[in-house]
């Protein structure tokens, strides 16, 4: 299998443009240009054939890279034409969109909701391979291609080729080249639904054009095209933005807390919106001091904060220990403001009674294993660190004993 990779970028006397493919290590390939603009290089698979590749392009002075594509969402070949032994790829360069917003976690998996899917496979003798990003798409819709082409539908909605969201926000869809007509074929990209009401919304502005390319048998053409064009408003929501220690109810410990936090969601549900944004809850606990409050200071993007624990969903403690911690939460949430370090350390107190009584018991639970065998890639480590700060009184582990030595290289490097 050989993939040529083509990208056009106007370079200065001294740059080059690198493929950088993605892996357990970044593999990086120079490429070659005759003016400085057309760039191109060339890869060859000679045993295992990846299902596909993920990759970007750097820009390189001197030897070192001083410029990169944006990296919020890079590039996906899927190698899908079965015949293929050849593809070339004509890229475009990827900068940071005015829309970026629209490729965070919280718009795709929340707000959007829809499955992304790998392509079908293809046994076409001449494949020809659209890609084009249109994030302008809400969950229930689907991006489709149609032009002045029985194969594209003659114009049609009806007779549309179907595209596949393979990425977030990125369609793809594969035509057979062979069963085009002419030199240039004209298309345009078209929003569909399967609400039988609903209306087609057309790409805006002129009709695209391609040149049709001369696909000779075993070989696939990929074209990455510029972003479609929508008119449509871009999107808004109407919602609340609060910490989450913020969130301090009757029943509460002295702090907001993850039930507070559902309470929370249920209110914003109940009112109509649609976003409720939080500062970051992950651990900050650094020096068990009020200077841990500060959300932006994680030890972890894995682990939650121990101060938004909620009490009342935990086990609860002999009637003489209830008592006890019952008397600190009053005192706590009597407090015009947070008493950081007596909450931390109250709650870490009563956190800790509960493992005493259940610990060995919930060890030995199939959840709690499932659970640890899926995270244990980051709580090992994560645990480690805990144990070791709070043993040399540091959370700077360059400054601890080689103790911590005892760990796998593993568990060293996730540290």
């Amino acid at each position: 299998m050989k993939i040529k990779f083509n990208l056009d970028y106007l370079t200065t006397f001294g740059e080059e443009i690198v493929l950088c493919i993605i892996g357990a290590e970044t593999v990086v390939h120079r490429m070659g240009t005759s003016d400085g603009e057309r760039w191109s290089c060339d890869m060859t698979f000679t045993d295992d054939v990846p299902q596909y590749l993920d990759y970007y392009y750097e820009v390189w002075r001197n030897g070192r890279a001083y410029r990169r594509e944006w990296q919020m969402l890079t590039h996906r070949l899927e190698l899908v034409a079965t015949r293929a032994q050849r593809y070339d790829v004509y890229d475009r360069w990827i900068e940071m969109p005015d829309d970026a917003y629209l490729y965070t976690s919280a718009y795709i998996d929340c707000v959007q909701g829809r499955e992304r899917e790998m392509s079908v496979p293809t046994d076409l003798a001449s494949p020809m391979r659209l890609k084009v990003r249109a994030p302008q798409l809400l969950g229930h819709e689907r991006l489709a291609i149609m032009g002045a082409q029985p194969s594209l539908g003659e114009w049609r909605v009806a007779g549309a080729v179907p595209m596949t969201e393979h990425e977030s926000h990125e369609w793809v869809a594969t035509i057979d080249a062979a069963a085009l007509r002419g030199k240039v074929i004209e298309f345009k990209f078209v929003i569909i639904d399967t609400a039988p009401d609903y209306t087609p919304m057309w790409e805006t502005g002129h009709n695209r054009t391609i040149e049709v390319p001369l696909v000779d048998s075993g070989e696939a053409v990929v074209y990455e095209l510029e972003q479609a064009r929508f008119e449509r408003a871009p999107w808004r929501a109407a919602g609340t933005v609060i910490p989450v220690f913020s969130l301090r109810s009757e029943g509460s410990f002295g702090v907001g807390d993850f039930g507070d936090l559902t309470a929370m969601i249920e209110w914003c549900r109940q009112t109509g919106q649609q976003v409720l944004q939080v500062l970051p809850i992950n651990d900050t606990t650094m020096t068990h001091t009020w200077k841990d409050s500060y959300p932006y200071n994680a030890n972890s993007i894995y682990a939650l904060h121990p101060q938004y624990c909620d009490l009342r969903q935990l086990p609860a403690l002999s009637a003489e220990r209830q008592e006890h911690y019952e008397k600190i939460r009053q005192e706590l949430n009597a407090l015009p403001q947070i008493d950081y370090e007596r909450m931390m350390q109250a709650k870490m107190e009563y956190m800790r009674e509960v493992f005493a009584a259940v610990g060995t018991k919930t060890m030995k639970q199939a959840d709690y294993k499932e659970f640890f065998e899926k995270n244990k890639s980051w709580l090992v480590p994560y645990a480690a660190f805990c144990i070791f700060r709070d043993q040399y009184g540091t959370p700077v582990f360059s400054e601890w004993p080689e103790a911590h030595h005892a760990l796998s290289d593993a568990e060293r490097a996730a540290l």
